[in-house]
Protein backbone atom coordinates (compact mmCIF):
# COMPACT_ATOMS: atom_id res chain seq x y z
CA UNK A 1 0.00 0.00 0.00
CA UNK A 2 1.46 3.37 -1.03
CA UNK A 3 1.06 6.24 0.93
CA UNK A 4 1.75 10.06 -0.06
CA UNK A 5 3.47 11.04 3.26
CA UNK A 6 5.91 8.82 4.99
CA UNK A 7 4.21 9.30 8.62
CA UNK A 8 1.23 8.34 6.99
CA UNK A 9 -0.60 6.52 10.08
CA UNK A 10 2.54 6.11 12.34
CA UNK A 11 2.95 6.42 15.53
CA UNK A 12 5.76 8.82 16.26
CA UNK A 13 8.17 9.81 19.41
CA UNK A 14 8.08 13.57 20.23
CA UNK A 15 10.19 14.85 23.50
CA UNK A 16 9.95 18.19 25.21
CA UNK A 17 13.22 20.32 25.07
CA UNK A 18 11.83 22.38 28.58
CA UNK A 19 11.17 19.04 30.98
CA UNK A 20 12.19 15.98 28.83
CA UNK A 21 9.23 14.18 28.44
CA UNK A 22 8.95 11.83 25.87
CA UNK A 23 5.57 11.19 24.53
CA UNK A 24 4.13 9.17 21.71
CA UNK A 25 0.99 10.58 19.17
CA UNK A 26 -0.45 8.40 16.47
CA UNK A 27 -1.02 10.36 13.09
CA UNK A 28 -4.69 8.75 12.21
CA UNK A 29 -4.34 9.99 8.67
CA UNK A 30 -2.26 9.81 5.32
CA UNK A 31 -0.91 13.57 6.33
CA UNK A 32 1.82 15.71 7.26
CA UNK A 33 2.61 16.23 11.25
CA UNK A 34 4.36 18.98 12.20
CA UNK A 35 8.00 18.69 13.69
CA UNK A 36 7.36 21.24 16.79
CA UNK A 37 4.20 20.70 19.19
CA UNK A 38 3.55 21.99 22.53
CA UNK A 39 4.41 19.82 25.99
CA UNK A 40 1.76 19.89 28.84
CA UNK A 41 5.08 21.81 30.72
CA UNK A 42 3.86 25.20 28.42
CA UNK A 43 7.34 23.74 26.64
CA UNK A 44 7.82 22.76 22.84
CA UNK A 45 8.40 19.04 21.90
CA UNK A 46 9.79 17.82 18.71
CA UNK A 47 9.81 15.07 16.52
CA UNK A 48 12.49 12.53 17.48
CA UNK A 49 14.31 8.78 16.67
CA UNK A 50 12.31 8.85 13.04
CA UNK A 51 13.63 6.33 12.77
CA UNK A 52 10.94 4.21 15.65
CA UNK A 53 8.24 5.56 14.07
CA UNK A 54 6.12 2.30 13.50
CA UNK A 55 2.83 2.22 11.03
CA UNK A 56 -0.59 0.93 12.70
CA UNK A 57 -2.98 1.51 10.17
CA UNK A 58 -5.65 0.27 11.93
CA UNK A 59 -4.95 1.89 15.34
CA UNK A 60 -7.09 2.57 18.41
CA UNK A 61 -5.47 5.01 20.87
CA UNK A 62 -6.36 4.64 24.36
CA UNK A 63 -8.20 7.63 25.65
CA UNK A 64 -5.63 10.24 26.58
CA UNK A 65 -2.87 9.73 23.53
CA UNK A 66 -2.77 12.61 21.91
CA UNK A 67 -3.48 12.16 18.26
CA UNK A 68 -3.24 14.06 14.66
CA UNK A 69 -6.35 14.67 12.65
CA UNK A 70 -7.21 17.35 9.87
CA UNK A 71 -7.97 20.34 11.07
CA UNK A 72 -11.69 21.39 10.43
CA UNK A 73 -12.77 24.95 8.49
CA UNK A 74 -14.55 25.62 11.67
CA UNK A 75 -11.53 24.88 13.72
CA UNK A 76 -9.17 26.60 11.87
CA UNK A 77 -11.71 30.07 12.20
CA UNK A 78 -11.84 29.67 15.61
CA UNK A 79 -7.94 29.72 16.09
CA UNK A 80 -8.12 32.95 13.76
CA UNK A 81 -10.94 34.46 15.35
CA UNK A 82 -8.69 33.90 18.81
CA UNK A 83 -5.73 35.46 17.35
CA UNK A 84 -7.70 38.49 16.16
CA UNK A 85 -9.10 39.09 19.05
CA UNK A 86 -5.86 39.32 21.13
CA UNK A 87 -4.00 41.81 18.25
CA UNK A 88 -6.57 44.06 17.53
CA UNK A 89 -5.04 46.11 19.69
CA UNK A 90 -1.50 45.16 20.00
CA UNK A 91 0.10 48.36 21.23
CA UNK A 92 3.32 47.13 19.09
CA UNK A 93 1.62 45.46 15.80
CA UNK A 94 -2.56 46.17 15.93
CA UNK A 95 -4.14 44.03 13.46
CA UNK A 96 -6.88 47.19 13.71
CA UNK A 97 -4.59 49.56 11.66
CA UNK A 98 -4.82 46.70 8.46
CA UNK A 99 -8.02 45.67 8.37
CA UNK A 100 -11.43 47.67 8.81
CA UNK A 101 -13.31 45.22 11.06
CA UNK A 102 -12.09 42.30 13.00
CA UNK A 103 -14.78 40.35 10.69
CA UNK A 104 -12.82 41.42 7.61
CA UNK A 105 -9.77 40.24 9.00
CA UNK A 106 -10.93 36.89 10.10
CA UNK A 107 -12.44 36.61 6.96
CA UNK A 108 -9.37 37.27 5.24
CA UNK A 109 -7.22 35.50 6.93
CA UNK A 110 -9.06 32.44 6.87
CA UNK A 111 -8.54 32.48 3.40
CA UNK A 112 -5.23 30.79 4.10
CA UNK A 113 -6.91 27.78 5.21
CA UNK A 114 -5.51 24.47 3.66
CA UNK A 115 -6.99 20.97 3.38
CA UNK A 116 -5.28 18.46 5.25
CA UNK A 117 -3.40 21.26 7.67
CA UNK A 118 -2.96 18.67 10.68
CA UNK A 119 -5.10 19.66 14.57
CA UNK A 120 -4.46 16.97 17.70
CA UNK A 121 -7.29 15.99 19.44
CA UNK A 122 -7.14 12.83 22.15
CA UNK A 123 -7.86 9.54 21.81
CA UNK A 124 -11.34 9.72 23.54
CA UNK A 125 -12.23 12.42 21.23
CA UNK A 126 -11.27 10.63 18.05
CA UNK A 127 -12.89 7.32 19.10
CA UNK A 128 -16.06 9.32 19.61
CA UNK A 129 -15.77 11.80 16.52
CA UNK A 130 -14.72 8.44 14.07
CA UNK A 131 -15.58 5.16 15.48
CA UNK A 132 -19.17 6.55 16.89
CA UNK A 133 -19.32 5.57 20.11
CA UNK A 134 -17.75 7.04 23.37
CA UNK A 135 -16.08 3.49 24.88
CA UNK A 136 -12.68 3.13 23.50
CA UNK A 137 -13.24 -0.93 21.91
CA UNK A 138 -9.58 -0.95 20.25
CA UNK A 139 -8.05 -4.51 20.99
CA UNK A 140 -5.16 -5.35 22.93
CA UNK A 141 -3.03 -6.75 19.81
CA UNK A 142 -2.21 -3.11 19.20
CA UNK A 143 -0.06 -2.83 22.59
CA UNK A 144 1.63 -6.23 22.19
CA UNK A 145 2.37 -5.50 18.48
CA UNK A 146 4.14 -2.20 19.66
CA UNK A 147 6.12 -4.24 22.02
CA UNK A 148 6.57 -6.71 19.88
CA UNK A 149 8.28 -4.62 17.23
CA UNK A 150 10.37 -2.53 20.41
CA UNK A 151 12.05 -6.11 21.27
CA UNK A 152 12.65 -7.33 17.50
CA UNK A 153 14.15 -3.95 16.11
CA UNK A 154 15.96 -3.03 19.49
CA UNK A 155 16.65 -6.09 21.28
CA UNK A 156 17.48 -6.43 25.31
CA UNK A 157 20.48 -4.19 25.19
CA UNK A 158 17.73 -0.80 25.17
CA UNK A 159 15.02 -2.19 27.16
CA UNK A 160 15.84 0.54 29.71
CA UNK A 161 14.95 3.27 27.06
CA UNK A 162 11.42 1.65 26.28
CA UNK A 163 9.96 2.79 29.86
CA UNK A 164 7.29 4.63 28.60
CA UNK A 165 6.16 2.99 25.20
CA UNK A 166 5.88 -0.45 28.65
CA UNK A 167 4.09 2.21 30.51
CA UNK A 168 1.44 3.33 27.55
CA UNK A 169 0.59 -0.43 26.85
CA UNK A 170 0.49 -1.05 30.75
CA UNK A 171 -1.97 1.90 30.79
CA UNK A 172 -3.96 0.28 27.65
CA UNK A 173 -4.27 -2.87 29.30
CA UNK A 174 -5.65 -1.68 32.43
CA UNK A 175 -8.27 0.70 30.85
CA UNK A 176 -9.90 -2.21 29.32
CA UNK A 177 -9.83 -4.37 32.25
CA UNK A 178 -11.09 -1.60 34.16
CA UNK A 179 -14.11 -0.97 31.15
CA UNK A 180 -16.86 -3.12 29.69
CA UNK A 181 -15.02 -3.47 26.49
CA UNK A 182 -13.92 -6.83 25.89
CA UNK A 183 -10.36 -7.27 25.69
CA UNK A 184 -9.14 -9.17 22.53
CA UNK A 185 -6.25 -11.46 21.96
CA UNK A 186 -4.25 -13.50 24.36
CA UNK A 187 -1.75 -13.77 27.07
CA UNK A 188 -2.86 -10.45 28.73
CA UNK A 189 -1.21 -10.62 32.11
CA UNK A 190 2.20 -11.88 30.87
CA UNK A 191 2.44 -8.89 28.89
CA UNK A 192 0.79 -6.55 32.02
CA UNK A 193 4.00 -7.87 33.87
CA UNK A 194 6.32 -8.34 31.69
CA UNK A 195 5.72 -4.52 31.19
CA UNK A 196 5.57 -3.82 35.14
CA UNK A 197 9.03 -5.40 35.57
CA UNK A 198 10.54 -2.89 32.99
CA UNK A 199 9.16 -0.02 33.96
CA UNK A 200 11.22 1.96 36.83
Amino acid sequence: MKFNHSEAFCVMNYRCKKCNLEERLWNSRDGVTPFIIGCKCGGEMSHVNWGDDRRYIDFWPHSDMRVFVDMSKQKYRKIVAEKVDIYWNDKEFPMSKSFETEKIAIDTLCKEFKEGQPDIIIGKEWVRRYRGTSSNTKPISDACQMLEDDLIERGKKELAGLNNRYQIALDVIEEYENSKSPIHGCGVNSLKYFCRDRIK
